[in-house]
């Protein structure tokens, strides 16, 4: 069962950004959308968010995998989910990454609802 609350979307690709959030609204997330990595590290400790998609390959100083890793630090059962244009690239970018899903671009909706599943129930039956 997906758990709707705020979702944090980090996509430098403005369509891709608009199914996204388009989706999660439609299962009842309050999304945030940022383009970078820095901007949505700013506002997570007042958003406190139950769900990251986020690129693995952003511009700037932090890419995906390095902004799961600090949002975890934060928001230890984060929901996480990273999407990526080239997947064996990925698989290999997120290793040391625990209980986060992979999403390879370009994706379906029902894909995308299918990972935000997935990454939820990595920690299913640990909420209190």
């Amino acid at each position: 069962m997906i758990k709707a609350g705020h979702a944090l979307l980090i996509e430098d690709e403005e369509m891709v950004a608009i199914l996204i959030e388009s989706v999660l609204k439609k299962e009842g997330y309050c999304v945030f959308k940022f383009s970078s990595a820095e901007d949505s590290l700013e506002q997570a400790e007042k958003l406190e968010p139950a769900l990251l998609i986020s690129d693995l390959n952003l511009a700037g100083a932090l890419n995906g995998k390095v902004l799961a890793q600090k949002l975890r630090a934060k928001f230890p059962q984060l929901a996480v989910i990273l999407t990526s244009g080239s997947f064996d690239e990925s698989q290999t970018s997120v290793q040391g990454l625990e209980k986060v899903s992979l999403l390879p671009k370009p994706f379906r909706k029902t894909v995308l609802l299918e990972k935000i599943k997935e990454a939820y129930s990595f920690y299913a039956g640990n909420k209190t």
